[in-house]
């Protein structure tokens, strides 16, 4: 699981870097929630990732 984790991590930090958003930007936060959602019913692969991540902020 940790590589899992640390996969998620970065491609996290990969597009909160490319939307400038900081530690603590509700942006991030909500990015960060998707992923989790993700990776908590099991149905987190590459394209899900992507397709979560890549989703307009509202």
């Amino acid at each position: 699981m940790p590589q899992r984790s640390s996969f998620t991590t970065k491609a996290l930090d990969d597009r909160c870097r490319e939307l400038g958003l900081a530690n603590g930007d509700p942006g991030r936060e909500q990015l960060g929630r998707r992923v989790m959602h993700l990776f908590e019913t099991g149905t987190l692969t590459v394209d899900d990732l992507k397709r979560a991540l890549h989703k307009p902020l509202p």
